[in-house]
């Protein structure tokens, strides 16, 4: 008897037919939306992108940054229709102007980090669907510059949004980025900052989606010598909620602070997934995050710094902590060091544990009831995350934290 080969065809990692199955409708309502009359540039952006995704579909777990996060199942469970949601942005000593603006023809003309990882089609399925956001830029030396993104969003609507801001030379600006809503919903949006020599950035993100929402975000910064950019993430909303991040620190003295915390109760999963590439000497990037989850909540930190070559005497440093207040809940963290340069001091770190039971004996020794002491030393836990944040925003994300923690708890 002859023996047969049989040859075993490894899974793709891709998955093309899903732009099909779930997102040509919304393509399509899209299209139906625009102009007859729109520059040839902004349709070759569309174009490029449009093509991606459906080259490539949805992301699947089999891509190694999308390993622990499935967005599949949870557009199989919406039924939803483009939606047009227009320029929300509140804005104060910065200049404004439609997305659409053709100076940023080259900006958006792709998706950062594509041709490395070919895991950014979430993104670019924003890209092919350009049309809501503002272009900010902030004036050389303006110290007092805000600007507010509170994007809307209903049951049954998918919306993109696509933010770029310029922050020129010696500027400050702080943004206020508020995003919640009703319903089922899918969130897509994707915020581009430059920032030039010597100017800062403070970025607020406070997430607070609906129950059965779908929240992905893109972040881009790129960053250069001497400036500063500085984010500060909460995370308590979302069925699904997954926060990209990637920063360039192109020139010398450049600094990134990345920190936050991830609250979450019943089935939510919110993800995080940082990559800070150091290509400049003397730079500094920190990470710092502190997560509580309860109930079968599922949390996901994948933080990497890239130290290329170039990059000698770089400071990079992770670190995220979480507290499991339920047997349930998950957490997987993967932070990583890829070092191309020999003058460097780089560290991770990180923790998953139960609340600590000698403190809490201690405090209760003391007359405070089981449940207060418990919240007082998780507040205390989360706060640290948010540190280094101004005092009046840094009192209204703890205010979120305690509320929370009264629900939770």
């Amino acid at each position: 008897m002859q023996s047969q080969t049989v040859k075993i065809i490894p899974p793709s990692k891709f998955r093309p037919e899903t732009y099909e199955q779930y997102l040509s409708g919304l393509v399509a309502g899209f299209q139906e939306s625009l102009p007859d009359i729109e520059p040839d540039w902004l349709k070759d952006v569309r174009a490029r992108n449009r093509d991606l995704v459906e080259k490539y579909g949805l992301p699947t777990p089999l891509l190694e940054r999308w390993k622990y996060t499935n967005i599949l199942p949870i557009i199989q469970a919406k039924s939803l229709e483009w939606h047009d949601c227009g320029n929300t942005a509140k804005a104060q000593h910065v200049r404004v102007s439609d997305i659409t603006d053709e100076a940023l023809a080259e900006l958006v003309a792709g998706v950062s980090g594509q041709s490395v990882y070919q895991d950014m089609m979430v993104p670019a399925l924003g890209d092919a669907l350009l049309k809501n956001g503002v272009h900010v830029v902030v004036s050389a030396g303006e110290k007092d510059a805000v600007l507010e993104l509170a994007p809307s969003i209903d049951d049954g609507q998918f919306v993109t949004t696509r933010n770029v801001i310029h922050v020129e030379a010696g500027a400050v600006l702080t943004v206020i980025e508020k995003l919640a809503g009703e319903g089922a919903y899918w969130r897509n949006s994707h915020t581009s900052f430059n920032i030039a020599e010597g100017a800062t950035v403070h970025h607020i993100r406070v997430v607070e989606d609906a129950e059965t929402a779908l929240n992905t975000d893109f972040t881009d910064v790129d960053i250069a010598a001497k400036g500063d950019y500085s984010l500060w993430t909460l995370t308590t909303g979302g069925e699904l909620s997954r926060h990209q991040v990637h920063v360039k620190l192109q020139g010398e003295e450049a600094v990134c602070n990345l920190s936050g915390a991830m609250l979450l109760d019943g089935q939510q999963q919110a993800d995080t997934t940082f990559l800070i590439e150091h290509q400049a000497p003397n730079c500094n990037s920190n990470q710092d995050y502190r997560n509580l989850l309860s109930g079968q909540s599922k949390g996901i930190f994948q933080g990497k710094v890239h130290v290329h070559q170039v990059a000698q005497q770089t400071d990079g440093y992770q670190l995220c902590n979480t507290v499991l207040l339920s047997d349930r809940a998950e957490m997987n963290t993967k932070p990583e060091l890829e070092i191309y340069a020999d003058d460097v001091k780089c560290s991770h770190g990180a923790t998953t544990s139960q609340p600590d039971e000698e403190p809490l004996f201690y405090m209760r020794a003391r007359g405070i009831d089981h449940a207060s002491a418990k919240a007082l030393l998780l507040q205390a836990f989360v706060s640290e995350a948010f540190e280094s944040l101004p005092e009046a925003h840094r009192d209204d994300l703890l205010e979120k934290v305690s509320v929370w923690l009264n629900k939770a708890l």
